[in-house]
């Protein structure tokens, strides 16, 4: 739903704070049956009659320690953890860049010396335990992901935003965008369309909003397979809204 008028900067400080719009776990959760529904935020906590707030049906993500405190409104341990995700993650991906030089490395010593033994290196695959770390709480938590550095950068800005730090929060979902182009990821993109307004950056908030746009090009086209066409249309009508009103207010 949308209001005749927007109050700037608080009813963006609340569509910030509040709204969960993000779209990305699903793939990955789809991906893993340990995965399970986690729903970031209960819109219902914070819902003001008077207000007309918009209730967003919420994600689902892997449920570790990062997400687990991010549920339960501890944003600093949530932010440490998604952090401690993020080197696991940089981590394997290091392991797996060398195993590729050494498999080169290995191939150029078996052409030039055909007698010598070849050897392969063994990394695991960051979809397995090294991804995944196998070890659990007794509430079937687990202790670190170590995949999709995108996703840890976003619940890491995530975390920020809800602790008030709002331009380190900025910084972070434009890291996002810049590490990937998955649609899915367009929550970012939203979030930081609202920033720009509040810092009345609006031509930068208008290039968020034609990025948003096209994504719901995209998503049309998709037709029923699309997951996000609901809130897509929340995030480019509320982006659209407060930029107008925003502009009106400077």
């Amino acid at each position: 739903m949308t209001r005749s008028m927007l109050p700037v900067p608080m009813a963006l400080l609340t569509m910030l704070s509040a709204l969960s719009v993000g779209y990305s776990v699903p793939v990955m959760a789809q991906e893993d049956e340990q995965a399970v529904e986690t729903p970031l935020y209960d819109p219902s906590e914070d819902y003001d009659e008077d207000e007309d707030v918009m209730v967003v049906r919420a994600t689902r993500g892997r449920m570790d320690q990062g997400m687990s405190a991010f549920k339960r409104g501890d944003y600093v341990t949530a932010e440490i953890e998604f952090k401690k995700n993020l080197r696991c993650v940089e981590r394997v991906e290091r392991l797996e860049d060398f195993a590729v030089e050494q498999a080169q490395s290995n191939a150029v010593t078996a052409e030039s010396q055909p007698s010598a033994p070849q050897t392969e290196p063994r990394v695991v695959p960051s979809g397995t335990a090294s991804g995944f770390q196998a070890q659990k709480d007794g509430k079937d938590v687990a202790e670190r992901t170590c995949e999709r550095a995108d996703w840890q950068v976003y619940m890491i800005a995530m975390s920020q935003l809800k602790l008030g730090r709002l331009e380190e929060a900025k910084e972070n979902f434009y890291r996002v965008i810049r590490m990937s182009k998955d649609p899915l990821l367009f929550d970012a993109h939203y979030r930081i369309g609202l920033l720009e307004v509040l810092d009345d950056n609006f031509d930068e908030a208008d290039d968020r909003l034609k990025q948003l746009k096209a994504f719901q090009r995209r998503c049309r086209k998709q037709g029923k397979y699309c997951e996000t066409t609901e809130e897509l249309k929340v995030a480019v009508d509320t982006l659209e809204l407060a930029i107008r009103e925003g502009r009106a207010a400077s």
